[in-house]
């Protein structure tokens, strides 16, 4: 049976995986969840879009997120594995948010940020 404490944070960390928002151009912008779709829709006719490491191994943070969600036994090896692929992506939106001054990218990193420290801290399980 799956425990409450240790799940309802890790939905909230994968959630929150798709809730940055990137923006470009005058009047452009995006969050992850709507370039995700769009990226995995195109995968059907070129897939070569996956050899992007910037693109492919957030995308494997998350399935591995959403691994540790689903299996029965809290791993935390699975977790911080997620986390770290995910972060590889993260940490460098989090620096050019702050290099471009971008309020919208900075504010909507946070829950990830806050989330990864809440599901990271050590606890007994």
């Amino acid at each position: 049976m799956l425990k409450i404490k240790s799940t309802l944070p890790r939905i909230g960390l994968l959630l929150s995986t798709l809730v940055p928002y990137l923006s470009w151009g005058l009047s452009e912008g995006a969050t992850i969840a709507e370039i995700e779709w769009d990226l995995i829709q195109s995968i059907r006719y070129d897939t070569s879009i996956l050899m992007n490491p910037y693109i492919s191994v957030p995308m494997i943070g998350q399935f591995l997120l959403f691994i540790s969600l689903i299996t029965n036994k809290f791993d935390r090896f699975l977790l911080i594995l997620g986390v770290t692929c995910i972060s590889f992506l993260f940490v460098i939106l989090l620096v050019f948010g702050a290099m471009t001054l971008n309020i919208y990218l900075l504010l909507s990193l946070v829950p990830y940020f806050v989330l990864t420290f809440i599901n990271l801290w050590p606890t007994k399980i």
